[in-house]
């Protein structure tokens, strides 16, 4: 059994062969080559879909172990913040900052202050101190898009070639 790769260069050459053919036998001959390849083909094509299908199985499989795991995670997160919130409370109501055991050091320890700002911030910093804030720009496509679809003339800016994509039902 050929490899598709191997198919798809016979094919081609069976297709080269047929153009520079010059007799009707041959060119019979040569059409029922190209015609069990074609078979060969839509064979191979059948076997690399059930492939993919087995694999997007997997992928599927994968990603509900994925979010089985990502919520487990989260459990455990949440308990162990529970625990430390629980633990910190009680060296807290019982005056104890600092705890040393055999095994471990345990401190409460004040944080340094953050920074919080009110509903005018923004405007007062864009008007009076501008190292204070910082900028990102991000690029809204589809604006372009319909500007380019309007006719519109936005250097820099073109639609990409459209790809081809295989559908497997």
């Amino acid at each position: 059994m050929s490899t598709l790769y191997e198919l798809k260069g016979q094919w081609q050459n069976l297709q080269e062969a047929m153009s520079f053919s010059g007799d009707e036998e041959s060119k019979n001959i040569i059409q029922e080559a190209i015609n069990s390849i074609d078979g060969s083909i839509e064979e191979k094509a059948d076997g690399y879909a059930k492939v993919i299908k087995n694999i997007e199985a997997d992928i599927t499989a994968l990603k509900a172990e994925q979010d089985r795991l990502s919520d487990r995670k989260k459990s455990l997160e949440r308990h162990k913040d529970n625990m430390r919130e629980a633990l910190q409370q009680a060296m807290t109501e019982t005056g104890k900052t600092n705890i040393k055991t055999s095994l471990f050091t345990f401190a409460i320890r004040q944080s340094a202050p953050a920074v919080e700002t009110g509903e005018g911030f923004v405007a007062w910093a864009e008007a009076n101190a501008k190292e204070y804030l910082k900028y990102s720009v991000d690029v809204n496509k589809k604006a372009i898009a319909e500007a380019l679809k309007a006719g519109k003339d936005i250097p820099c800016a073109a639609f990409a070639e459209p790809k081809q994509s295989l559908t497997i039902r």
